[in-house]
């Protein structure tokens, strides 16, 4: 109940961090957990879109098979990340709390949310 009431005000958020197949390394949970809600409350701030009113899956997958889903095979896929059916899906090295580029690719996946 309270998890519900503190989404409804955009001020927590939780997100599930997993590999989409295998059991790899993952960047740490609880920070990319806090990255996540001050993504989505400044996109909450500065425009007409609500905060996520629920969890948030993002799913690490290895380059090939990324590759084979969003690029069609392609062998060099230029994306790195991509929203479909309420999850975020990151090519395998995406790293939001490194990487200032990745940050950006998140913020524009949690628009779609």
């Amino acid at each position: 109940m309270l998890k519900k009431l503190l989404l409804a005000l955009g001020l927590v958020l939780y997100v599930t961090v997993a590999w989409a197949d295998g059991n790899k390394q993952l960047p740490d949970t609880a920070k990319l957990n806090l990255l996540v809600q001050d993504l989505a409350q400044w996109v909450s701030k500065n425009s007409l879109l609500l905060p996520p009113q629920q969890d948030v899956p993002l799913l690490f997958m290895e380059k090939q098979q990324f590759a084979a889903r969003v690029c069609s095979g392609m062998t060099s896929c230029p994306i790195k990340g991509w929203q479909q059916d309420g999850g975020l899906y990151f090519i395998e090295g995406f790293d939001p709390l490194l990487i200032m580029q990745d940050r950006g690719i998140l913020l524009h996946e949690l628009v779609h949310i």
